[in-house]
């Protein structure tokens, strides 16, 4: 649609040619000025195909207005209309280069040709013109992607003989990236321009493949300005093809030798989408929203997950899997591979678990990991087969009498030195909480009761049988304080280990 201004100080006139333009069905953008000055302000602002105005208004005229609008716009089509008595300004106003002169009553069919004529002009010069940048950008895309693969500047023009490229490239003040994960820029060529027309700025654009294309602006635009500008054209994409677009925003150029190290930089910032969900713009200065922590990631985490694995402690695994995925996110010297390799790894550490008990199919479970599109899928992924694990192991009716006959031997071999709950789980690979519920199925009686009854009894022993004082038998049996020992002896055997010792002689 062509944009037309019309400029008249008088109302009746503006409103006679709308009229017209409207019974002949001329596809325009209309826009009324009442005078030159007002006319003139708002070609500052806004771009127009076509100028059609009287000559004799207040405060700036229509030849003078014609003389300045061609200054802005050397290419403007201009219409000129006027009196029969006004003939010598129809002269001034060719010789300024306007495009048609109507005489004034306005015959309708004359206005007719003359708007035809003036829309043939200005759609021969654009097609003219797009042929030139088509010409001109197919070399500029030549020399760009040169520069951005890391070729020196000095090597192309001097190769390329293109002295005159260096002023384009001098002009270009950001770049943005833009990326779908999938075929987008081959399929949807035309709508370039349209993006192009959002961004609001004089640009550049640069094909890289079917998914990926760089946009370099001309003009300063402000980080946070250009980030609700790719937010809007974001939501167009989406809204109108379904599908995600990202968005990598560059420092500000201030040399034409940054371009491609600025692009390396894009691409990187890029990788963060697969950190984050739902975040389609980034850039150099993103802070990234994830909460810290202090924990480094080393292969103690790895060596936690598989020990959780093993003892099938759920809610530690989840917990552990959930901070290495978070500490992932937050340290962005680890690339998508790696990360993916990790997380893959212990995906297969919960399935050979759970193919122990259960015939359970691996096929295609990894590949779908190295397709997901960010690290928050793999997090899902993670989180359901630990699900399924847990799900599993409840209903499984495992027979655990060996892992009990376990703790009973090194109760019964350590019963001198120090034993808790947590050192026999980690022992036979259990949870604490497990081990405690199955032994006291088991045998009746608590983890600790045990240990105590076997101390006592190892003490009775010494007691009726050696000559061992009862302080020595008391760090033979475990026990590091006399007191606490004696007492828990008189608890079990309702006598002092002294008086125990004394009665066994007396029985004697």
């Amino acid at each position: 649609m062509f944009k037309i201004l019309i400029v008249d100080d008088e109302f009746i006139e503006r409103d006679g040619i709308i009229f017209l333009i409207k019974k002949f069905s001329f596809d325009f953008h209309i826009k009324e000025c009442s005078d030159g000055e007002e006319a003139l302000e708002y070609m500052r602002e806004n771009q127009i195909d076509i100028l059609l105005t009287d000559v004799k208004m207040p405060f700036m005229d229509g030849l003078e207005l014609s003389q300045n609008a061609k200054l802005i716009y050397p290419n403007l089509k201009i219409i000129i209309f006027s009196g029969f008595g006004e003939f010598e300004y129809a002269k001034k106003a060719i010789s300024l280069g306007v495009s048609d002169y109507i005489l004034k009553p306005i015959n309708q069919l004359e206005f007719k040709k003359t708007i035809e004529n003036v829309i043939k002009e200005v759609v021969q010069e654009n097609k003219e013109r797009q042929d030139r940048e088509i010409k001109n950008f197919t070399e500029k895309e030549h020399v760009l992607l040169k520069i951005i693969n890391g070729i020196p500047i000095e090597n192309i023009i001097e190769r390329f003989s293109l002295d005159n490229y260096v002023d384009f490239i001098n002009q270009y003040k950001r770049m943005v990236l833009m990326e779908f994960d999938k075929d987008f820029f081959h399929n949807h060529q035309k709508f370039i321009r349209k993006i192009q027309d959002n961004f609001e700025s004089k640009t550049d654009y640069l094909n890289l493949n079917p998914h990926q294309g760089i946009f370099f602006f001309f003009y300063f635009i402000d980080e946070a300005v250009l980030k609700n500008l790719c937010m809007k054209i974001h939501n167009i994409i989406s809204e109108k093809y379904e599908i995600d677009c990202y968005f990598a925003i560059s420092n500000l150029l201030t040399s034409p030798y940054m371009i491609s190290e600025e692009y390396s930089n894009m691409e990187h910032i890029m990788e963060q989408r697969f950190f984050v969900s739902n975040k389609y713009i980034f850039s150099k200065n993103l802070e990234m929203s994830l909460e810290a922590t202090d924990e480094k990631f080393d292969n103690t985490m790895l060596k936690n997950i598989e020990h959780h694995i093993k003892v099938k402690d759920f809610c530690s695994l989840r917990n552990s899997v959930n901070l290495l995925i978070k500490k992932f996110s937050a340290q962005s010297d680890f690339s998508q591979i790696y990360v993916k390799f990790v997380l893959s790894n212990i995906y297969r550490s919960i399935y050979e678990e759970m193919k122990k008990v259960s015939e359970i199919d691996l096929n295609g479970k990894i590949d779908k990991i190295y397709y997901c599109k960010t690290i928050q899928e793999i997090s899902k992924i993670l989180n359901n087969i630990i699900n399924s694990m847990e799900k599993q192991f409840s209903k499984e009716p495992f027979n655990d009498r060996h892992e009990i006959d376990l703790v009973k031997s090194y109760i019964c071999k350590n019963y001198g030195k120090d034993i808790s709950l947590d050192i026999l789980a980690q022992y036979v690979y259990m949870t604490p909480s497990y081990l405690s519920s199955i032994f006291k199925k088991e045998t009746g009686m608590g983890i600790n009761s045990f240990i105590k009854n076997y101390r006592m009894e190892k003490a009775k022993d010494m007691l009726e049988n050696t000559n061992i004082r009862i302080k020595e038998i008391c760090n033979l049996v475990g026990y590091s304080n006399t007191s606490y020992f004696c007492q828990s002896f008189k608890e079990f055997y309702g006598l002092t280990p002294e008086k125990y010792r004394q009665k066994d002689e007396t029985n004697e």
